[in-house]
């Protein structure tokens, strides 16, 4: 199926067979190359490019992200606050500050059992929903 549909057309039908809507969207994000923002049982959350995943894998699988926002997800409200941006950072530290750096060096790996929530992330929308709040 992967050489007819590609890699993450095949991995994404493959999810949705097998019920497992996160791994769909993670695949989703991958198919789009679109941001996702993952939640953690913890609270904590990153929006960023998912990289890779483990679905192909037996038993657990994870995840890899590329992070351009991290923070969490208020526990009363589920109202996500970012607190840390890292977009900024990963562009200086590729672009000149540190050349032996690669996108790859900044990717965090998450066991998908430790994930709650997982959706595509519209940074347009967002902005849009913080701004009706206020």
């Amino acid at each position: 199926m992967n050489q007819v549909v590609g890699k993450y057309k095949a991995a994404k039908k493959s999810a949705k067979d097998n019920g497992d809507l996160i791994e769909w969207v993670i695949q989703d994000s991958l198919d789009r190359q679109a941001l996702v923002e993952v939640t953690t049982r913890n609270g904590k959350s990153y929006i960023g490019f998912a990289r890779e995943s483990g679905i192909t894998a037996q038993g657990e699988t994870d995840v890899g992200l590329i992070p351009l926002a991290s923070g969490y997800r208020k526990p009363d409200t589920r109202e996500l606050v970012i607190t840390t941006r890292y977009a900024t950072a990963l562009h200086r530290c590729l672009e000149s500050e540190f050349p032996s750096l690669r996108v790859e060096d900044f990717q965090v790996v998450l066991p998908t059992s430790e994930i709650v929530s997982a959706r595509l992330f519209h940074t347009g929308a967002y902005k849009l929903l913080l701004a009706s709040s206020q």
